[in-house]
């Protein structure tokens, strides 16, 4: 019996954490600049951005990435909720900002929590014209560097992985799921191996063991780990991880001559081939 080729197609994406903090952050309109100029060369399918925090970064991606006319966020205070953004080349259904747990006390903060630079979570966003949905997030961090059940970030952490999970597993049974974003842990932590167990899904860069943050933004001697990651949840036999590719490793220099790194984080590009 002759056997019959599958029709495919590619799907690429990338995931950056932007630095785009603001009073906080050197250069940011320089360097959303410059980082949109490396994304129209790169030319992927669709681009998950954090930390875009304020209208004005927001600005200057809608204005500097014609390539990608079609861009998911929700409305915050300050900028987009969360500091998400989805762009693509192709257009979007619907999108929806789903907020983390706070790990705030509940009587403390309350006008913080309403700045998109607080609130964590996800945006889920869906593409018109193919069966996929994106998630981008961006859950808490740990500047204490330990993710050991005995640390203090370590019950939030584990709410917020627990909701994500539950999102997943809410629409995996409909669409395949392309989950992406600043996770804040590790690989090497028990939180990293309880997520894939909770959202069944598979790390794109399951063998890389580059760390997407850099030693130069922690102290003297810190461990530096990959904490940026693309995960994949599809029930079809046929789909694929491509090529896979670390971002911005090195620094670039600004229109003002200034050699500098785009963001505290590396980025991440991975092709994901499809049935038809």
């Amino acid at each position: 019996m002759e056997a019959h080729a599958i029709n495919t197609r590619s799907f690429s994406i990338a995931t950056f954490n932007t630095l785009g903090v603001p009073f906080f952050s050197s250069h940011p309109t320089a360097r959303f600049q410059a980082l949109c100029q490396i994304f129209e060369r790169l030319a992927p399918d669709l681009i998950n951005l954090q930390e875009v925090h304020v209208y004005n970064l927001l600005a200057i991606l809608k204005k500097q990435l014609p390539s990608y006319p079609f861009i998911a966020y929700e409305r915050g205070l300050l900028g987009p909720r969360g500091g998400l953004v989805t762009l693509s080349r192709s257009p979007l259904a619907r999108a929806q900002f789903h907020a983390s747990p706070s790990e705030l006390p509940p009587a403390k903060n309350r006008f913080l929590r309403t700045l998109a630079g607080i609130q964590k979570g996800t945006l889920i966003t869906s593409l018109a014209n193919w069966p996929l949905l994106v998630y981008n997030t961006h859950l808490l961090a740990n500047t204490d560097g330990d993710w050991s059940s005995d640390n203090r970030h370590y019950p939030a952490h584990v709410s917020h992985l627990e909701h994500l999970a539950a999102l997943i597993t809410l629409h995996a049974s409909q669409k395949t799921l392309i989950i992406t974003g600043d996770f804040n842990i590790p690989k090497c932590s028990d939180l990293y191996q309880q997520f894939l167990t909770s959202s069944q899904a598979t790390d794109v860069f399951g063998s890389d063991e580059t760390s997407t943050f850099r030693s130069e933004f922690l102290p003297p001697n810190a461990a530096t780990h990959r904490i940026d990651y693309i995960f994949l949840r599809s029930d079809m036999r046929e789909t694929q991880i491509g090529k896979t590719t670390t971002l911005f490793q090195d620094p670039v220099r600004l229109a003002n001559g200034k050699p500098v790194f785009l963001s505290d984080h590396l980025g991440l590009l991975a092709e994901l081939v499809f049935p038809l």
